[in-house]
């Protein structure tokens, strides 16, 4: 439970609208969360991962929001007209 709350706080920090875990038919996790883009605007974009187990499919998500934080950060701004 500790980990589960580690990976929703870190989510947070990165700016997540909302994360959910739900249990499918199937007996695997769906773990999901929406990422503010922009504080400016409210467009999100959708993270989604499937697992047995939950957690993994949490640290799936976080490596993803992670990864894709670090590329928006380390690539160059693009000048407004």
């Amino acid at each position: 439970m500790a980990r589960w709350q580690q990976i929703r706080q870190r989510l947070e920090q990165l700016g997540a609208e909302y994360v959910l875990v739900d249990a499918q038919d199937s007996g695997r996790f769906r773990f999901h969360c929406r990422m503010v883009v922009d504080p400016h605007t409210r467009y999100t974009r959708p993270f989604e991962a499937t697992s047995f187990d939950p957690l993994a499919a949490g640290e799936q998500v976080l490596s993803e929001v992670e990864k894709w934080r670090q590329a928006a950060a380390s690539s160059p701004a693009v000048p407004t007209p």
